[in-house]
């Protein structure tokens, strides 16, 4: 787990919710259309539970099911 203040803990595994064609930064608010069952069930995950989800960018705005290949990393 990572502790981002003394009152908030990330843990090491969330629902991954891959999105296409925007980049979210840290505080950013935006509305989110979430059409595919599996993003549709990530997020249902996050409500359920913590309510932390990993969003992140595809590399290809058509694909459809993203492979981790599919998806930008970050270092």
């Amino acid at each position: 787990m990572v502790h981002v203040n003394k009152n908030s803990v990330i843990p090491k595994i969330l629902p991954l919710l891959p999105v296409r064609d925007v980049v979210v930064f840290p505080y950013m608010v935006l509305p989110l259309i979430v059409g595919r069952e599996k993003s549709q069930k990530a997020l249902q995950e996050a409500m359920s539970g913590n309510h932390l989800i990993f969003l992140a960018t595809q590399k290809k705005i058509q694909t459809e099911d993203p492979t981790s290949a599919e998806i930008y990393e970050i270092a």
